[in-house]
């Protein structure tokens, strides 16, 4: 979640980022936060974009990541 800080990303794009993780993991991730209504998808032709569904899961984060 925290690479979607600062905004949308297809799903190759968070697959770069986290590349010690399998591409079959992620997206089971990605759709299980999607179905805790964490997560919004978008659909743009083949490519899927995930962003954060509400601010104040951005505010969450952000605190955390201040805290540790």
């Amino acid at each position: 979640m925290e690479c979607l800080l600062d905004g949308e990303k297809c799903v190759c794009e968070i697959i770069d980022k986290l590349k010690k993780y399998e591409q079959a993991h992620i997206s089971k991730s990605l759709i299980k936060l999607k179905e805790a209504g964490i997560l919004k998808d978008r659909k743009n032709g083949l490519n899927v974009y995930y962003s954060l569904s509400m601010e104040c899961i951005k505010n969450f984060i952000e605190c955390l990541n201040l805290n540790l």
